[in-house]
């Protein structure tokens, strides 16, 4: 490849994601200016005249005009030009995929940890939300006649909170989308993402808070005290009518409280599936609930609702399909823990580094999903570059992923040939259900030294980076710092990633062993452990759809997927159409609060409906194409593993050695020594960046570094 096409390319892919940036920013502040002037008393008094006499026709016009299209349509817009992009890079021999954003953290010791965008976004989300608080504020004020004790100024108060959510519940949906469409509209990674849909949520959930405390006292005083108040709060008397009812509001607050406080970083830690229950049965609860209180509340969240409901479609349609994967068991009797080395059938949808798999059971149809990063980076589009997906994952011999791989497929032997070392480890076939490829990060810069930090098995994303840049001629230095316990688990994991640490050219890596074991961590690595090289799986490894037959992988759910977002948001827009016949029929029966409840519930399955029967044929017949779809044998051997205890770093001042260093040094890492001294080594460059990737307490260490440098979190 000549030097002009590089810097063609590079300039491309500069262009590409300077463009997409500025098309985030401007779409976030046109949407906040909208949302700031909706607020205001001219354009109330305008519309509240202009769509008269406020049938289910106008509601229709005017939602989806102020509140639907502005959601909608850059979204589709991002959707475009990822097709347009894809098409040009194709006609230039590039990839087939947007590149991801490089997302630089902007550390402090105390604060959290936020890209410039994210400051951005967060500026515009804040200003909107504060636009639908403070402006319904001073009119509150206005008709109280600025009096604060007043009871009309503390009940319009109230209900600007309330208002104060609107904005935030109406997008917080959209991080949770994880479309490529969406997350090339907000131009982030579905890592980063998630921080929007904490920020929003949380905030969500403070002002509904607020919202119902402000009542109370409202209620108390206007309604003769505590007789008054348990009337309001738990009987129907506010509900039957299009009016707003109280009891709906007091179970939605009470819902949110409940999963927001199983939401946080204490509780997700403690018990992940617990948080993943509360989730996804406590969200549709609130919003049914917030409807049903106010009824206004359900033209807000259909562009939110409608792309998810896109996003629920591909989440069914790929869990037809069941993977048949090649699995290493590390087994100690001592330990409750596991690790299971996979190696998957190739995937089409693993277009970028750092892309993470959901691996679950066969057994049932909701089985429970463990997340793990694929070590590997993705393959060229050949089928002799294709590269078969691997992952490493620990789990509890308890659950029912590592019971199936363990005892039905360890013990009876009974799913293809098995192979097994001397003893502790073993390869054999499973069957997996496997949600993804998600997420991605931007690759390493060739030019800039780097210094990649990882813990336990926050090593999978740095050899997934270092991998992918290992055909490179030329790139700067690369230094890797592993923090690993030498436990059998620690033991197992080195296992199965010295076969992608020997396979790196020109890095120096050193692992920081810790624990009482630590001496088995370099045994290991050298082979002179008594379990003895890990053996061939035979075979090919394919998917299922639904168990009848050979086939393609299914595609990501992170696909563009304008076909189904389009047919999602037409089926939400017919759904809503039975409003109209909803409100004859609960009117009557004096049960006015079930028609949001009712319409929410029938837009949503219509969106999903409409979404499902575009999403299965576009999917559905492509079948089993070995050229296609690879085919290779699943080869597992580790390769020729060399012990090279060699400590020497690259001279700054020397060309990049081809030949890779690995040592071991007993104990925690000293992070502020190794970052001060690679920085100051590195000084005369431009820049240098830092990539950590591990638990919590890593990055913060790494973070509150003084020195300069710039950081990428990978965790």
């Amino acid at each position: 490849m000549s030097d002009r096409t590089k810097i063609k390319r590079r300039w491309w892919s500069c262009s590409q994601q300077t463009w997409l940036s500025a098309f985030s920013v401007f779409t976030g502040i046109a949407l906040t200016a909208l949302a700031g002037v909706m607020q205001t008393d001219p354009y109330r008094n305008w519309y509240k005249g202009a769509f008269r006499p406020w049938g289910l026709r106008e509601y229709m016009e005017y939602y989806a005009a102020f509140a639907w299209l502005p959601l909608w349509m850059p979204t589709f817009a991002a959707g475009v030009s990822i097709l347009f992009f894809q098409k040009r890079r194709r006609r230039g021999g590039g990839g087939k995929r947007l590149e991801k954003p490089y997302e630089y953290l902007l550390h402090s010791k105390w604060l959290p940890s936020a890209t410039v965008l994210e400051i951005v976004a967060f500026v515009l989300i804040t200003s909107a939300a504060l636009s639908w608080l403070l402006l319904p504020t001073r009119r509150a004020l206005i008709r109280g006649h600025w009096q604060w004790d007043s009871l009309r100024t503390w009940s319009g108060i109230a209900e600007a909170f309330g208002q104060g959510c609107v904005p935030l519940l109406a997008g917080l949906l959209l991080p949770a989308d994880a479309t490529e469409s969406v997350l090339t509209f907000m131009n982030v990674t579905p890592e980063r993402a998630t921080g929007y849909h904490r920020w929003m949520g949380s905030g969500a959930f403070l002002l509904s808070a607020m919202h119902g405390v402000g009542y109370l006292p409202v209620l108390w005083k206007s309604h003769g005290g505590w007789e008054g108040l348990k009337l309001m709060l738990f009987s129907m008397a506010t509900c039957h009518a299009k009016h707003k009812c109280i009891p709906a509001g007091l179970f939605a607050l009470v819902v949110g409280l409940t999963f927001a406080f199983f939401a946080r970083y204490a509780q997700r830690r403690v018990n992940w599936r617990r948080f993943r229950v509360l989730h996804v049965l406590g969200a549709p609860l609130f919003y049914l609930g917030a409807a049903a209180h106010w009824q206004k509340l359900i033209w807000y969240l259909v562009p939110g609702v409608a792309l998810y409901m896109a996003k629920v479609a591909a989440r069914i349609h790929q869990h037809c399909y069941t993977f048949q994967a090649a699995v290493s068991i590390g087994v100690s009797q001592e330990e409750e823990r596991v690790l299971l080395h996979f190696k998957l059938p190739w995937l089409d949808a693993h277009s970028h580094v750092g892309q993470w798999v959901g691996v679950g059971s066969s057994a049932g149809w909701f089985p429970e999903i463990h997340p793990a990063t694929l070590v590997t980076a993705p393959g060229g589009t050949s089928r002799r570059k294709k590269k078969n997906p691997e992952l490493a994952l620990v789990l509890n011999r308890k659950s029912t992923l590592a019971k199936e791989v363990l005892w039905k497929n360890w013990r009876k032997r009974d799913l293809g040939d098995v192979e097994s070392s001397s003893e502790g480890s073993y390869w054999t076939k499973c069957e997996l259900k496997v949600k993804g490829p998600y997420g991605g990060i931007a690759p390493l810069e060739a030019d800039v030294p780097t210094l990649l930090v990882a813990g336990g098995s926050g090593i999978t994303p740095i050899l997934a980076l270092l991998d992918q840049e290992q055909g490179l001629k030329h790139r700067a230095h690369r230094s890797v710092c592993w923090a690993l316990r030498g436990s059998h688990i620690g033991c197992s994991l080195l296992k199965a990633m010295s076969p992608h640490l020997n396979d790196l050219e020109g890095v120096s890596t050193r692992i920081y062993a810790t624990g009482e074991s630590w001496e088995d961590l370099e045994k290991v690595y050298t082979q002179e452990d008594s379990c003895g090289p890990q053996l061939n799986p035979t075979g090919k490894l394919t998917a299922r759809f639904a168990n009848c037959f050979e086939c393609l992988p299914p595609p990501p759910e992170v696909t563009p997927a304008l076909f189904p977002i389009a047919a999602a948001c037409g089926g939400m827009i017919l759904g809503l159409y039975s409003m109209n016949h909803l409100e004859d029929y609960f009117i009557t029966r004096q049960q006015g609060w079930l028609i949001p409840v009712a319409g929410l519930s029938i837009g949503c399955l219509s969106a999903l409906f409409f979404a499902l029967f575009c999403t299965l044929p576009l999917h559905l017949f492509p079948t089993y194409s070995e050229e296609r779809y690879g085919g290779e044998r699943s080869e597992l051997l580790p390769g020729h593993i060399r012990s090279d205890e060699s400590s020497e770093d690259l001279s700054p001042d020397s060309l990049l050695s081809k030949t890779s260093s690995v040592s071991f040094q007993e104990g925690r890492p000293d992070l502020r020594a190794i970052v001060t001294n690679f920085v100051s080594e590195w000084k005369g460059k431009k820049d240098v960046l830092v990539v950590v990737a591990g638990p919590e307490g890593l990055v913060k260490s790494v973070k509150s570094h003084p020195s300069h440098f710039r950081l990428r979190d990978c965790s």
